[in-house]
């Protein structure tokens, strides 16, 4: 049966709004649109766990690459400056003509499909190609790219982290020593404490915990921009002799740690570095080996209490990892190419997790005040 189609008043429509959703039998056009139901002051309800719309999405990837270009045009070959102009010419045409590739091409991605999983690739390969620090980007982009409420992204990323830290370990742990008795007890401790975490991080409403996510990143930002210790004395092992003097100290950090790192679903290395240096007097690079060992278990027992209360998506957390190794392959390539710059390269990103973080709080601060 074909549908009638009637032109009335917004407010008119609000009346009969019942009626037509109990019959399913007619279709009204609004004078005016949207906005001229939101100036009569009518209620709108705003699904804020949808992706953004293709135009911003334009926007944001054209202005990245761009960004990007120049910043690899100054740094590394001056041809990759044709990237920014490439992309200017695209959005010209765009304007001109009225016909946009790069709208066209993103709503063929895998997050417009029913089958968004598979973006989680692309986040996989991103953080694998930044490396350190990256996984603190997981749970934003699975939020406001992919769509997924913030419970299920924490436990995601959780789980996803913890399976690339145990990548990274077993790799690690074929080329340098890894200080096991320091980090095996300080990862006890941190399990318990990453436990305790969780199960209070599942109690907070999904845009408070967005909120807080968002000062986490900012301070993970100004922690990046630090300078890194220089290389100190070899570290001290863990033995009976120290060990009533050590213990305590790798106990109580680690359980510390382990609660934030539950809480928000992370891996903890950026917390977990600096309290192994202080715990047990670490050298900066046996603490950097030792850490992988608590973001392995960390991310494990932050991602079975997500698991038990069925908050995790396991298809997304799959290519999550499947990207993560591709883009650490990528990553490999591409480091000896910008191993000059990498310490500027670090700084750029630590600005842009800032950035990211102020949008995120700002964004959930935002969303908690409209509740």
């Amino acid at each position: 049966m074909r549908k009638s189609a009637t032109r009335i008043d917004p407010r008119a429509l609000e009346a009969r709004a019942g009626e037509a959703a109990a019959t399913q039998c007619e279709a009204y056009l609004l004078e005016g649109g949207l906005e001229a139901w939101k100036k009569a002051g009518l209620p709108v309800a705003v699904d804020r766990g949808q992706p953004i719309e293709i135009m911003r999405r334009v926007q944001i990837v054209a202005g990245s690459l761009v960004l990007l270009g120049v910043v690899l045009g100054i740094w590394v070959a001056p041809a990759f400056l044709g990237l920014s102009a490439f992309v200017g010419a695209g959005l010209a045409f765009a304007g001109i003509s009225g016909w946009c590739g790069m709208a066209r091409l993103l709503a063929l991605m895998p997050w417009n499909r029913p089958a968004r999983m598979a973006s989680g690739s692309l986040i996989g390969l991103v953080l694998g190609l930044i490396g350190g620090g990256g996984s603190i980007l997981a749970v934003p982009l699975l939020v406001y790219a992919v769509g997924v409420p913030a419970h299920v992204a924490i436990g995601t990323a959780a789980l996803a982290v913890a399976l690339n830290a145990l990548a990274s370990l077993a790799l690690h742990a074929r080329r340098a020593p890894v200080r096991w008795p320091c980090a095996i007890a300080f990862s006890i401790a941190g399990v318990a404490g990453a436990l305790i975490g969780a199960a209070f991080g599942k109690m907070v409403d999904g845009q408070h915990l967005l909120a807080l996510f968002g000062v986490l990143m900012i301070v993970v930002g100004l922690l990046m921009l630090r300078p890194k210790p220089a290389a100190g004395a070899a570290s001290e092992r863990l033995t009976r002799a120290n060990a009533r003097r050590l213990l305590p100290r790798l106990l109580g950090a680690g359980a510390a740690v382990g609660v934030l790192s539950g809480f928000f679903g992370i891996g903890g290395g950026f917390l977990i570095v600096p309290g192994l240096m202080l715990a047990a007097d670490m050298d900066v690079r046996d603490a950097a080996s030792a850490s992988l060992v608590g973001v392995a278990a960390f991310g494990t027992a932050s991602a079975s209490s997500y698991a038990w209360s069925s908050l995790i998506d396991w298809q997304i957390a799959a290519l999550l990892v499947g990207g993560g190794i591709v883009g650490a392959l990528a990553g490999s390539q591409a480091n000896a190419l910008l191993a000059q710059r990498k310490t500027a390269l670090t700084r750029l990103f630590a600005w842009f997790v800032m950035a990211a973080g102020l949008y995120v709080g700002v964004r959930g601060t935002l969303s908690v005040l409209q509740a």
